[in-house]
Parts: structure tokens; sequence; C-alpha cells
């Protein structure tokens, strides 16, 4: 399926109304929420509405597939498996810890099938395996309990080698208990070699697809994840988390229309199923990638709705998060630092979410030159990241010691403290690539790693800040940051598109068969590559040389108007639509630019640089009757020049 169909079926999901409704009031076929087969030792009634609890459970909708659990011990109260549908459900989401009402009525739950005894050794195994989770988990520690339900899972898997949906459960728990820090991401990629043989087998099971997109939720493999990404949505329409799930992927390979569909219609069949918790997550999602293409406005009006919302539970971090984040999103992404430093802290019993906006705080105050107001929050994250740390909270100690760190470089910065303030901003991104964001964020508010390029940006140092900039894709699929050529003193900045296949094997603009032509153009007016300096809109090489997306312009935009502004040239020569459309913000094609004399202006510059849009010597080399168009402009240069000498 192509990037667009996968959206305009989502579009068309939605307005079908493939949306949820209760669960015990429809007939939920299996074109609905897939196909899922639990043997069980139950009456044949009990099974029917097991496998179906089991449809529910898979596409973590934890309420219903509860209800139906309970409905399949009205049909068959020995079934003693149904209890550990029940407790499996009672888990909420795996990848974070369980909310304590949950600990106590599981363990009972599971304690009740074990006092009922299952019918098969099989069925009994897999209540002891998740009571590995359970058991002691008022003294034990979160994480132990999960490694724990690891190691029960895998014996289990291994004891049953046959049974598909013991090997499923044992492959999201790898993701579950696999460590931040593991950048081979080795329980990841053992989960992916057991679920995708049994995916060619059972092409219709959500679990499946579902697991295999959180597995593939991690940069350097997130791309081989779109299959399952584009499927679940259509295995399982009616699951609200079916529905946001692919947005995992989407986001992380910057399909920003994709993952806006995908939100679109998951917060709406949240909405529609009551399930404010799924909406919230899809919302958040929805805000970030608003914000990555500049749709500020749609931003805005999600994040407003969400903060509108209500009747979410204050015990399950999910809808708590999602808010602090959305408005901090909003107010960081667009460099609102006065509207960052003004968010109103609401205080949750997570001490990560209250984090969330005191760093945004802290971030918008020292940007915004309100030092004093900077340091009381950093004293808040610090405050915070101890009550963290006495929770024994390993993850959310460092993220938020993370985020302290941050706050305080750009206080350092503020000082004119450069030095300290690059050392400490350099730290904190070093810190954040060793780790993983949480699986309840599209991303961090700001990667320290794209704060530390800013900072250098703001220092005047572009080609240092790009090379530590993360947040354009292209940068993880080329050779090389292909950054500028030439004498940064000269005259005349060219400015092209992007780099081609041989500029991405060089790490220099223009050395291919198009930056000959563009030698020899330089040389009818006289210059050469020491008497201009040449660069590009974006950084990095497209795949396949493909025209860059529109999102991906925008993440290299405020590099390269620093840039300009750093070398502030005489005359700005503008090659091909891209370069133009980017750098003057034109919507028209380059041959009704091109000819013409423009204004680029800046704040950070005195005077507006006048600014020749021409042809791209790759499609003169197309079209070379046109190059008779591009002598003229290169006249229009020259004579410009001597006016200003």
């Amino acid at each position: 399926m192509t990037r667009t169909s996968f959206a305009t079926a989502i579009a068309m999901m939605a307005a079908a109304g493939a949306l949820p409704v209760p669960a015990l009031a429809q007939d939920d076929g299996e074109q609905r929420f897939g196909t899922v087969h639990f043997s069980t030792s139950c009456n044949e009634t009990a099974q029917r509405r097991f496998d179906r609890g089991m449809r529910y459970q898979h596409s973590f909708w934890y309420r219903e597939s509860k209800e139906i659990f309970e409905e399949t011990l009205k049909a068959d109260p020995d079934c003693a498996i149904a209890y550990w549908g029940i407790a499996l459900s009672l888990l909420f989401n795996p990848h974070v810890p369980t909310p304590k009402d949950n600990l106590v009525l599981g363990l009972s739950t599971l304690e009740k099938a074990k006092s009922i005894g299952a019918k098969t050794q099989r069925e009994r195994d897999y209540i002891d395996a998740l009571l590995a989770f359970y058991a002691g988990h008022d003294q034990v520690p979160h994480g132990q309990r999960v490694q724990a339900y690891l190691k029960a899972m895998e014996a289990l898997a291994a004891r049953y080698p046959d049974d598909d949906e013991a090997q499923i459960g044992y492959a999201i728990v790898l993701n579950v208990a696999a460590s931040p820090n593991d950048k081979t991401y080795a329980n990841q990629l053992k989960g992916v070699a057991i679920l995708e043989p049994i995916f060619k087998r059972q092409p219709r099971h959500p679990g499946i697809a579902h697991y295999l997109i959180h597995l593939y939720d991690y940069p350097p493999i997130a791309d081989k994840g779109l299959d399952a990404a584009r499927r679940y949505a259509e295995i399982a329409p009616a699951a609200p988390h079916a529905l946001h799930m692919p947005s995992h992927i989407f986001t992380r390979v910057g399909y920003w229309q994709e993952s806006i569909a995908s939100n679109t219609a998951s917060a709406r069949a949240a909405k529609a199923g009551k399930e404010p918790h799924d909406q919230l997550h899809s919302m958040d999602y929805l805000v970030y990638a608003y914000l990555q293409v500049a749709q500020d406005k749609e931003a805005r009006a999600v994040m407003e709705e969400m903060v509108a919302l209500t009747g979410y539970n204050p015990a399950v971090r999910t809808g708590p998060y999602a808010v602090a984040a959305g408005q901090a999103r909003y107010m960081i992404e667009r460099s609102d630092w006065s509207g960052a430093a003004g968010l109103q802290v609401q205080p949750s019993r997570f001490a990560y979410v209250d984090a969330v906006t005191h760093f945004a705080r802290a971030l918008g105050a020292a940007r915004s030159g309100n030092l004093d107001a900077a340091r009381s929050d950093i004293a808040k994250l610090a405050e915070l990241r101890d009550k963290l740390q006495q929770a024994k909270d390993d993850y959310w100690t460092e993220q938020v010691d993370i985020q302290r760190q941050i706050a305080t470089a750009w206080v350092l910065n503020a000082e004119n403290k450069q030095a300290d303030a690059l050392g400490a901003m350099s730290a904190a991104a070093d810190q954040e690539d060793k780790t993983e964001k949480s699986v309840v964020t599209p991303g961090w508010l700001l990667p320290a790693r794209e704060l530390y390029g800013a900072m250098l940006l703001d220092l005047g140092q572009p080609a240092e800040a790009l090379a530590a900039f993360e947040g354009c894709p292209l940068k993880h699929t080329a050779t090389n940051l292909v950054f500028a050529d030439g004498n940064p003193e000269a005259r005349v900045m060219v400015i092209g598109e992007a780099p081609g296949a041989d500029e991405d094997r060089a790490g220099r603009p223009f050395v291919g068969v198009s930056g000959q032509l563009l030698d020899r153009m330089l040389g009818w007016i006289d210059l050469d590559r020491n008497a201009a300096y040449i660069t590009n809109v974006i950084f990095w090489r497209p795949p396949g040389n493909r025209q860059p997306t529109a999102a991906e312009i925008a993440a290299c935009l405020p590099f390269v108007e620093r840039h300009i502004e750093l070398v502030s040239p005489d005359v700005l020569m503008l090659v091909g639509s891209a370069s133009v459309k980017t750098v003057l913000a034109r919507s028209e094609g380059i041959t009704k630019l091109r000819g013409r004399w423009f204004q680029f202006e800046s704040s950070g510059m005195s005077r507006p640089v006048p600014a020749m849009p021409t042809y791209h010597p790759a499609f003169l080399l197309r079209q070379p009757a046109q190059k008779r168009e591009a002598w003229r402009d290169l006249l229009a240069i020259r004579e410009r020049l001597e006016k200003l000498h």
C-alpha cells in the first residue's frame, strides 16, 4: 500500500463508521478485530467468548476484554484460564507500571484461578507465568518483576514451541523487558525473529502486527516496521489502539501525513468508545505531527481540546502525561519561550509528568531572559528527580535529570558562559543518546541533541550545529553531511536544493556533473569556488535522489536562514525550485520566478540581501536550450555586484 493510499484508507474507515461500540453489543467479526484462537479446556460457548476477549486484549482494549473474560466465566464457571485473561487485562499497557489497585486485584484474580484449578498443565503454566509479575508487587520493584515475568514467559514458550500464543506473548514481553540503554536492540530483534514467521501463517492476527510495531519502534530499525504498521489498522479497524499504533512507526520515519490520519481516526474512535486515555494519547501524537509540518493552528486546536477533556483516571499516567506534554510541546516546538515559561503546573500523581511542565518552564525562562524563574524550576526538577530515585524508578530518574541538565545549560548560555554551556549541553545530549524515549510519548519535547545544535547555531557555528542536529531523518540514511564549499567571505552565496549521490560520497555540494556545469556558469561572470560560497537548503541526500519533503525542508530551514545571516553575502543566487521556495517562501514555479530580483530579509541581519532565482544545473543538463535564460540571470548578478562594489 502506498503512503497516500494508507492515509486515504484510514480516513475512509473513520468516515464509514469503523468505530467501536460496546463489546458485548456488537458482532465483532474477524473483519473488525482480526483473528485469534487461543485453545482452552472450557466449554464451546466459553471458548468462543475467550477467543473474542483475546482479540480485544491483543489490541490493548482492556476494559472490553475484561468484560468479555467475565462473560466467559458466566458460560463456564470452571474456566480458570478466564481468570488469567482478566488478570492480563488488568496489566493495562505492559510497557508501563500497572496501577497499584490493579496489582491487588490482578493478584487476587490469579489466586482465584489457582484455587479453581485449570484443567490442563498448559493453562496452569500460563497462570503461573503471569503470577511471576503480580507476586510480591507490594515489596518487589516493578523492573524486577518484569524480568521475572520475562523468564517465566521464556520458559512457557520453550515448553510449548507449537503454541503460537505462547510465542506471541513471549515476544512482546521481550520488548517490555528490554533495557533502554541497549543500542543493539537484542531483545527487540529476538522478538521480531519469533513473530515474523508466525505473521506469515497468521496474517490477520492483531497481536502480531501490534507487537511488531512495538518491537520495531526504534530509529535504526523503524523502517522495517512499515509493513506491520500499514496492515494493523486494516486487521482491527474497530480498535482505537489499532488505528493509533501505526503512527509509532510513521513518527519514527517522518511520515507525518500518515501519522495525522492515523491519530485523527484513533482519537475519534477512542472518543466514541469512551476511552479518554487512548484519546489523549492519540491527540498527543497528533499535536506532535501537526507541529512537524508547521500546521500550528491545527496543533493548537487539538491541544486546547486535550486541556478541556475530563473523565480520565488520574491513577493512569497516559492522560495526565498527554495533557502536560501537549501544552509544553506546543510552546517549545514553536520557540514560544515566554509562552513556555508561563505554563501552569497541574500537579499529578506522577513526578515525571510534573517534570514535563517544569522543564518547559525552565527552558522557556532561560531562553527569554528570566534566569531567576529558570533556576526555580531547575530546583524543582532536581527535587522531582530525587523523588523518582527514592522510588527506585531508574528510567525516569535519568530522564528528569537530563531535563535538569539541559535547562541548566541554557541558563549558563544566558550568563555568557558559552564554553560551560556547550559542555553541559553536549553532556546532556550524550546521555540522552544512550537511552530511549518512553512509549508514552511520540518523542522528547525537544531532543537534547537538537537543543545542542540550536545552541551552536545561536553561537554562530552552523556546521557544528548540523553535525549535532537530529531533527531531520535524512541524516540517518545519508553517508555524509553536505554542508558547504567555497569561500565564506565571498560576495555571492549560491544555494541549491539537496545533495545527490556524488555529493553524498564527497561530503561537498555540487561535485558531480551538475557541479561541473555550475563551475562553468560561475566562470561566465568571472567567478569560481574561491569567489563564491556554495550550499543547499537540504544538507543530507534524500534516498534515491527523491525530492525532499516539506517536513525535511522545514527541519533544515533554521540552519539555512542562520547560515545566510552568518555569511552575509552581497547577493544570493538561488538555483532550483526547492531553493527559491524555501529561502523566499514563494509558491510559484521556478519558470515564473527566475530572472527577477527578490529580497531576503531576516531579523538577524541589518540589511536585506538581493536574491536572484535561476535554473538548477541539473535542469539545464536536461534542457540545454534554457541555458540562454540562465546566462541572462548570471549577467544580472554580475551587474548587481558591480553596482554594489
